[in-house]
C-alpha cells in the first residue's frame, strides 16, 4: 500500500489516506522516512506493521476505559455486550484495580466474576 499524503504549509505530512483526495494526491512509500517519521516509528526502527502490533496493548486499555466511561454515563449497559466480552472487560478491570489499589476482586477459574 502506498498512502497519499496531505502536507501542511511547512511541507510536513499532516495526514495519510488510503485514497487520493483533492488535498492529498502525493503518493508515498510506507517505508519513506517522512511516512515513518509521521507514524512515529522511526526512533524505534519499527516498521508500520510492528508499530501497530506494539501499540495494540495501549489501544486495548483505551477501549476498556471507553467502555466503562460509556457505562458510567449510562450511554450503554455492560449487559448490552456479548457475555464473553462482559467477562473479559470485567476481568481486566478487576486486575487493573487490584494492581492499582489492593482492592478485593475475586476471579474464579471458570471465568465467573465475583465483585
Amino acid at each position: 500500500m502506498m498512502p497519499y499524503a496531505k502536507r501542511n504549509e511547512s511541507g510536513m505530512i499532516d495526514a495519510l489516506y488510503c485514497e487520493a483526495r483533492p488535498d492529498a494526491n502525493e503518493q508515498l512509500s510506507m517505508y519513506s522516512p517522512e511516512v515513518l517519521s509521521f507514524l512515529r516509528v522511526q526512533e524505534s526502527g519499527a516498521l508500520p506493521k510492528q508499530f501497530l502490533e506494539s501499540s495494540d496493548i495501549d489501544l486495548v486499555r483505551v477501549v476498556e476505559d471507553l467502555v466503562f466511561l460509556l457505562v458510567e454515563k449510562k450511554i450503554i449497559l455492560l449487559t448490552d455486550l456479548p457475555e464473553n466480552a462482559q467477562k473479559k472487560i470485567i476481568t481486566r478491570r478487576c486486575a487493573r484495580t487490584k494492581l492499582a489499589s489492593d482492592a478485593d476482586c475475586l476471579i474464579v477459574e471458570d471465568e465467573e466474576i465475583l465483585l
